[in-house]
C-alpha cells in the first residue's frame, strides 16, 4: 500500500473535523455533471475516511475520476475541502475508527 498524503490543515480546521461527522460528498458523475451525498465521515487527525460499497455512485465516481470536495456544514459555518478519493481494500487503517452516532 502506498503512503496516503496528509492534509495540511490548521489546528481550527482540524478541530472542526473532529467536532463533527456528518458531511456532503461532492463527486462527479460520468457525464461531467456534479453528485452530492450526504455522508458520515471519520478523522483520524490527517485522513478523512467514509465507508462506501462498490454498488453506490460515490464509490462507482471516485474510481472513474477520484477528485473530491467535501463540505462540512454547521449552521452558517462551514469547511470545504478538497482532494482526492484512495479506495482501501478491507477498510481504513486500525485507530481510526470511532464509535458512531446517528445524524437525526
Amino acid at each position: 500500500m502506498s503512503e496516503r498524503a496528509a492534509m495540511e490543515l490548521t489546528d481550527e480546521q482540524r478541530a472542526y473535523l473532529e467536532g463533527h461527522q456528518l458531511a456532503i460528498l461532492g463527486t462527479g458523475k460520468r457525464d461531467g455533471s456534479p453528485q452530492l451525498s450526504t455522508i458520515n465521515y471519520r478523522f483520524d487527525g490527517r485522513h478523512i475516511f467514509i465507508s462506501v460499497t462498490s454498488d453506490r455512485a460515490k464509490w462507482k465516481n471516485t474510481r472513474r475520476q477520484p477528485k473530491v470536495a467535501l463540505l462540512v456544514p454547521d449552521g452558517r459555518k462551514q469547511l470545504v475541502i478538497y482532494g482526492t478519493a484512495e479506495g482501501i481494500p478491507g477498510g481504513p487503517p486500525r485507530g481510526s475508527r470511532r464509535s458512531s452516532r446517528r445524524a437525526p
